[in-house]
């Protein structure tokens, strides 16, 4: 943290010192000939002089500063217990000092970073608060706004950064190419795309050439879904500087979604060729990912091959090589596999479905069914996985087993259980021989999610409630578009 003097003397900082002017400083001290040294180089002599375990002489230096400057060092002491989580000895520093330096803004931030290390952020917005209205002059309110801003933000306190980012004019924020930029990232971290996006075009109004901008607007545009308008972004990065990796690598990522695996190849070639330093594995298990789905099997595995070369945990990969175990009998070895990829992204839904295949070729029902029901908390409207966790439920149970009731009782634990939902009306209908009431469920599905109800008509299982004629009268009514049930029951 940048501390912001309370001292009116004139700055004499030698800006970076190295262990022989350290040496001469103390020279100088012992001589007489030292006069005023500023706070922040008897800091930075104190520090360099410990790590080259001269111990005496720094408490030499430390000891001339605390002569001119006791309160300020004695604060920065109380700055570093806090940041080294000794809290009740900052606290004991910061009370001693409280009677000389009530007045003083830097005395309020510390007192916030040390309440916002102990976990009590209203206490520590409330210190940050006092601290901006201590401050003398406009000059000094916009510095410890920025000494707040700054350091909120690198410490991952987004919303409370962005709480004092607003505090700041628009003069104020474009003062400082960092700090807006700050300002603009923070919110795109808490999910304010729009507010973010508006952000980095003021940035752009007045440095029109930070590609890193236009590349961050392409990054608000895909968060909102503005697939065209992300690209026209980072193509505007990659004008400004032709070697924009991470442009290239989005690229390729929208191109990879909307299934143009040549152009998505191309760019994260591109990402590969223009990185500086060595490019993410992800690239080429992309990559491999790309030339399989275009029927390169053995090109794909190459680069498959590759990533968990430079990486061993990439997950794409380690999918690829899951799926080859699978095919070869090796289910203990595709089990090992997957559970390092989903690791690595717990949410690969694909990675759940795989291992408990393999689980239920080795016969583990009961950590098949455990495997299921945790990839399900992923994507919970999984028709089909959710007609076969009941499945496996009656393998492990039957007869004691109650569908109906374990679906019941499984709603409750996702947000969104239309899949859910559709498999309730199909045992209401079922066992209960309830038309109306699974007519009712299927409704209220409907009103949100009508594709929900076409999936289920092509699916055998679920297809019997759709033949009913009364209830397929009924969906048909509402708009759903029912399908022709699939040949073979899966």
């Amino acid at each position: 943290m940048n501390d912001f003097s309370d001292d009116d003397s004139e700055d004499q900082g030698m800006d970076g010192m190295d262990y022989q002017e350290c040496m001469q400083l103390l020279e100088n001290i012992r001589s007489g000939k030292a006069g005023y040294v500023d706070t922040d180089d008897i800091i930075e002599a104190y520090d360099i002089l410990m790590d080259n375990d001269k111990g005496d002489e720094a408490i030499e230096v430390l000891s001339y500063g605390i002569s001119q400057h006791p309160n300020r060092l004695l604060l920065t002491k109380a700055t570093s217990l806090t940041n080294t989580m000794n809290f009740q000895e900052a606290q004991n520093l910061l009370d001693y000092l409280r009677p000389a330096m009530e007045d003083v803004p830097l005395f309020h931030v510390n007192i916030g970073w040390l309440m916002l290390q102990q976990g009590n952020k209203e206490k520590a917005v409330e210190s940050f608060e006092k601290a901006i209205g201590k401050a003398g002059t406009d000059d000094e309110r916009c510095n410890v706004k920025y000494e707040i801003c700054s350091n909120l933000y690198k410490m991952n306190y987004y919303e409370e950064a962005i709480h004092f980012f607003k505090k700041m004019t628009k003069k104020e924020l474009l003062y400082d190419y960092d700090t807006i930029f700050d300002y603009a990232y923070a919110l795109g971290k808490v999910g304010r795309h729009e507010e973010s996006k508006t952000v980095y075009e003021a940035i752009l109004e007045k440095w029109p050439m930070a590609a890193n901008a236009w590349y961050n607007i392409g990054i608000m545009e895909h968060e909102l879904f503005h697939d065209d308008a992300a690209m026209d972004a980072f193509n505007n990065a990659i004008a400004i500087k032709q070697d924009y990796a991470e442009a290239y690598f989005n690229l390729g990522n929208i191109y990879n979604d909307r299934g143009d695996l040549p152009k998505a190849i191309e760019y994260y070639t591109d990402y590969i060729a223009y990185c500086v330093e060595q490019p993410s594995y992800d690239a080429y298990a992309f990559i491999g990912d790309c030339w399989e789905r275009l029927g390169d099997e053995e090109l794909g595995w190459r680069f498959y091959k590759f990533a968990l070369k430079g990486d061993p945990d990439q997950h794409i990969a380690l999918y690829a090589a899951a799926q080859r175990a699978y095919d070869e009998g090796k289910y203990q070895q595709v089990v090992k596999m997957l559970n390092r990829a989903l690791k690595r992204s717990p949410q690969f839904y694909d990675c759940y479905l795989l291992k408990a295949d393999a689980q239920h070729a080795m016969l583990k029902t009961k950590e098949c069914l455990v495997t299921l029901e945790k990839g399900l908390h992923y994507s919970p409207d999984d028709l089909r996985t959710w007609m076969l966790v009941v499945i496996t439920h009656f393998d492990l149970e039957q007869p004691l087993f109650d569908p109906k009731k374990y679906v019941e009782k499984m709603l409750p634990k996702y947000d969104n259980p239309d899949a859910l939902k559709v498999i309730l009306a199909y045992f209401v209908y079922l066992l209960d021989n309830d038309r109306k009431k699974a007519i009712e469920i299927l409704q209220d599905v409907a009103q949100r999610n009508a594709e929900m109800l076409t999936e289920a008509s092509s699916y055998n299982p679920l297809s019997i409630m759709f033949n009913d004629k009364k209830m397929k009268k009924v969906v048909e009514s509402w708009g759903v578009k029912l399908e022709k049930p699939e040949e073979e029951d899966n």
